[in-house]
């Protein structure tokens, strides 16, 4: 108590009279005195006492009320500052019906519509959302501000009404009483958007990793039946196994090629262009090539290689590609039809000796004949001319491939 410390110190100072009393902190600290004095003897009556102790009581609970004030405004800064802060977005609709507070956290959902605080809750929901999830979200809204009964909602994906991508929410609502008293609503949610983007892309590539593991066995399995029947048709019997072994040698190394291409491309497609220009790379002085950008899928890719392959070999030996003189023209293009488009394909050599029919039928001659009209759906054409040997055919464009960008 500090009231009888004060009042001395008063009449040292020449007070003849005094009435101090003590103000009182609300956890019972002594913060001060209220005193009254007068130099005049007796100059207090029993009725100003007890005022002046009254003054002092009403002094000391504005005090009491000025700390409690301080200390609610740090309490609700300290859990605004929580609220804000946490992962968690919460809004408020009030007995009204309307958007009563948005948290720092929950400005989100409601950023693209201008949402005040104030507005009917109903028409701020149908500005974000589109039908039915508006109206199903409301309605449980309404009822949990009816009856108190909370709503929780583990996942909801839905896409904004102004079409943004698709939003993921982990929601609960709960009835609260609000300041004035009046039932609300709280509502507060997790947004699970980035989760569920990243499990879409995880499950994608997991599905894209399955494909290509059931292609690569796909392609494994047809791959080892190509070589299977290129080995067959080189290697046999009358002729030398060093010729058989150089004649599947350039064989295999044709079909190794169009991978080249894949890779360097495309794991689907292969251009045609760098197909025939890998087969013809040692002759490209004695070559043209002509013809727009076109597509070719696995299993064409690998026939065009092997037909181009076969081709050249044959130019090589016995054709355009033997002489000084010779010369290759390879030229490709799209016809377009009321039927659909079709592919041509022209080889055409100039400046060789005369091309000559084979005395026998060989593997060459099956695979750019039988062989290349089953894959295209077309039939084939070979001329012995005295110009040089002509190879053509006319097949549908999808049997082949498909137009690429130039």
């Amino acid at each position: 108590m500090i009231a009888a410390p004060a009042a001395g110190l008063l009449n040292q100072a020449g007070a003849r009279a005094s009435s101090c009393h003590d103000l009182h902190a609300m956890d019972g600290e002594v913060l001060g005195a209220l005193c009254f004095a007068s130099t005049r003897r007796g100059a207090f009556s029993g009725e100003e006492e007890l005022f002046f102790a009254t003054l002092a009581n009403i002094a000391s609970q504005a005090i009491e009320r000025t700390e409690a004030d301080a200390a609610l405004r740090q309490a609700h800064d300290t859990f605004r500052q929580l609220v804000d802060g946490s992962p968690f977005g919460i809004y408020t609709v009030d007995a009204d019906f309307r958007l009563a507070g948005v948290s720092l956290g929950a400005q989100k959902i409601f950023q693209s519509v201008e949402a005040r605080i104030g507005e009917d809750f109903g028409v701020v929901m149908r500005r974000i959302w589109p039908e039915p999830f508006a109206t199903e979200a409301i309605g449980h809204f309404r009822r949990t501000l009816e009856t108190g009964a909370p709503y929780h909602a583990l996942r909801t994906v839905e896409q904004r009404r102004d079409g943004r991508a698709q939003e993921a929410y982990d929601w609960k609502i709960e009835r609260v009483i609000t300041p004035d008293g009046r039932p609300g609503v709280v509502c507060h949610f997790y947004d699970l958007s980035e989760r569920v983007r990243y499990e879409a892309e995880l499950n994608a590539a997991h599905e894209r990793q399955a494909v290509l593991m059931r292609e690569l066995a796909h392609r494994g399995k047809n791959l080892i039946a190509v070589i299977q029947a290129i080995a067959s048709r080189s290697f046999i019997a009358n002729r030398p196994t060093a010729e058989s072994r150089a004649i599947f040698s350039g064989r295999l190394q044709a079909l190794a090629n169009t991978f080249a291409t894949f890779n360097e491309s495309s794991a689907e497609m292969s251009p045609l262009r760098e197909i025939v220009a890998t087969e013809l790379e040692v002759y490209t002085a004695k070559v043209a090539l002509e013809g727009p950008r076109i597509l070719l899928p696995a299993a064409a890719a690998q026939t065009f290689a092997l037909i181009v392959h076969e081709l050249a070999t044959n130019a090589a030996k016995y054709g355009a590609l033997s002489c000084e003189e010779g010369h290759v023209d390879a030229i490709w293009r799209i016809r377009r039809e009321e039927s659909g488009a079709r592919f041509e394909f022209l080889w055409r050599e100039t400046g060789g000796p005369p091309a000559t029919a084979p005395t026998r039928r060989s593997f060459g001659t099956t695979l750019i004949t039988q062989i290349a009209g089953g894959q295209f759906g077309c039939a084939p054409e070979v001329a012995f001319e005295a110009t040089g040997l002509r190879y053509s055919f006319d097949a549908p464009l999808e049997r082949v491939g498909e137009p690429g960008e130039a």
